[in-house]
C-alpha cells in the first residue's frame, strides 16, 4: 500500500512539473495579441476595482505586472494560456 502512495505521489510530482513547464512555455509570440497596457474591472459581491495589467515581451520572455491604487505592484510569475485567453495566476494582500 505505502509503495502505491509513494508512486502516485510521483506521478502527481511529474503531472506538476509539467503543468508549471507548460505555464512557463508561453512564447512571445503566443502572447502577442495580448502585449501591452490594460485596464481591468473587477466585481467580487460588494467589491469593485480597476487593476492595471501590464503584458511585455522581453528577450523571449513573457512578464506582466498587475497593480492599482494603493497597493504595490504585483509581478506575475504565472502566465499560461487556457483557449484563446491569457491566464495571470498571482496572489496579493489587500
Amino acid at each position: 500500500m505505502r509503495r502505491s502512495c509513494d508512486r502516485r505521489g510521483a506521478r502527481d510530482s511529474r503531472s506538476a512539473n509539467r503543468l508549471r513547464s507548460a505555464a512557463a512555455s508561453i512564447t512571445p509570440e503566443q502572447a502577442a495579441p495580448f502585449i501591452g497596457d490594460s485596464a481591468v474591472t473587477v466585481g467580487m459581491n460588494t467589491f469593485e476595482g480597476t487593476f492595471a495589467v501590464a503584458v511585455k515581451a522581453d528577450g523571449g520572455k513573457v512578464t506582466a505586472t498587475v497593480s492599482s491604487t494603493g497597493q504595490p505592484t504585483v509581478n506575475v510569475a504565472d502566465i499560461s494560456l487556457a483557449g484563446r485567453s491569457l491566464v495571470l495566476k498571482y496572489s496579493s494582500v489587500i
